[in-house]
């Protein structure tokens, strides 16, 4: 249950460096959290 929460954590990060210094995340960065978003979904859906 806790497994897909830890998976997210990279991509509240990129989230929040965005946010908080302006950091403006590139193409592979946003390709990865894509992918860690679509397999939580995946892994939760199968579930």
């Amino acid at each position: 249950m806790v497994l897909p929460f830890y998976a997210l954590f990279p991509v509240f990060g990129l989230i929040l460096t965005f946010i908080i210094f302006g950091e403006i995340p590139t193409l592979i960065m946003v390709t990865g959290g894509i992918i860690v978003i679509l397999s939580v979904f995946m892994l939760q859906k199968i579930r």
